[in-house]
C-alpha cells in the first residue's frame, strides 16, 4: 500500500511555486488512492473494478511502481501471464529496491515452474530487513528450494521464515515434513503440537498429523486425520501416502 505523507511549507512572500508543488502532491494522493482501492476491489475478486482503479493510477503517473505491481497481480489472477510479468518487470526497473513486487514477483515466478529466477527475485525481498512481510518472502523462498530439491536451504529459509512471524503454518507444515522424511521425529512432533494450536487443515498439515501420530502409535489419531484428508482432498498424493500408511494397519 503507498502512503504518502503530505508535507508542504510556504513562507509568505517568499515567492514560492504553490501550484506546481501541490499538482505534483495532488497527483500522488490520487495514484495512492486508485491503488488502494485497486487493491482492496482485487481482495474482493473484482478483477474488472480493481484494473480500473490501476489503469486510472497509471494514467496520472505512468512511473508509479506501485501500481504496476499491483496491476501485475490482476493480470496474474486473471491468468494473463505475459501482462502480469511484463507489469511485474516494470515495477521493479522503476524502483529494485521494491521488496513487495519482488515477492509477488518471486511467488509468481514460483507458480510458473521458474523456480530459480523465484529465488534471483525473493533473495532479494528477505535481504530487506524493513521489509513488513519478509516472513512471507522467506516461507515462498522456502518453497522455491524445496521445488528445486534443495533440502537444507529449504529448512533454512521456513525456519527463518518462522523466527520473523511464528504463525505461518505453512512454513511450520512444511519444515515438519521435511524433519520426518529425515527421520528428525522428535522434531516433526514438536512442530506438529505448535501446529495444533494454529487450527489448519489444509492437506499438508492432515498428512503431517497422520504421519506423526502413524509413527508415534496413536493409532486412533492416524485414523482421524486420514478420515479429514478423505473428506476434504481425496485425490491428492498426500491422501494417497497417508492413506497407504493408515489402511495397511486396519
Amino acid at each position: 500500500m503507498l502512503r504518502v505523507a503530505l508535507a508542504f511549507v510556504c513562507l509568505l512572500g517568499a515567492g514560492c511555486a504553490v501550484t506546481g508543488s501541490r499538482s505534483a502532491t495532488d497527483n500522488q494522493e490520487v495514484v495512492a488512492r486508485a491503488v488502494e482501492l485497486g487493491v482492496a476491489y482485487l481482495r474482493q475478486g473484482d478483477t474488472l473494478r480493481a484494473k480500473e482503479n490501476m489503469l486510472k493510477a497509471l494514467d496520472v503517473d505512468h512511473k508509479s511502481p506501485e501500481a504496476h505491481a499491483s496491476l501485475a497481480l490482476v493480470f496474474q489472477q486473471e491468468q494473463e501471464w505475459t501482462l502480469a510479468e511484463s507489469h511485474f518487470n516494470k515495477a521493479i526497473a522503476l524502483d529494485p529496491k521494491n521488496s513487495a513486487a519482488r515477492n509477488n514477483f518471486g511467488a509468481f515466478l514460483y507458480a510458473q515452474g521458474r523456480a530459480e529466477e523465484a529465488i534471483a527475485q525473493l533473495q532479494v525481498a528477505v535481504s530487506d530487513q524493513f521489509y513488513a512481510r519478509r516472513g512471507q518472502a522467506f516461507e515462498n523462498l522456502g518453497f522455491a528450494h524445496k521445488s528445486l530439491a534443495d533440502i537444507d536451504e529449504a529448512k533454512v529459509a521456513f525456519d527463518r521464515a518462522l523466527s520473523l512471524n511464528p504463525k505461518l503454518g505453512r512454513s511450520m507444515t512444511e519444515l515438519a515434513l521435511l524433519h520426518f522424511d529425515e527421520q528428525a521425529f522428535e522434531q516433526a512432533r514438536v512442530l506438529d503440537a505448535r501446529l495444533d494450536q494454529l487450527g489448519s487443515l489444509s492437506s499438508r498439515r492432515l498428512l503431517l498429523c497422520g504421519l506423526v501420530a502413524h509413527h508415534f502409535g496413536d493409532e486412533a489419531r492416524a485414523q482421524d486425520c486420514y478420515a479429514a484428508m478423505k473428506k476434504r482432498y481425496p485425490r491428492t498424493d498426500d491422501a494417497k501416502r497417508l492413506g497407504d500408511l493408515v489402511e495397511e494397519r486396519t
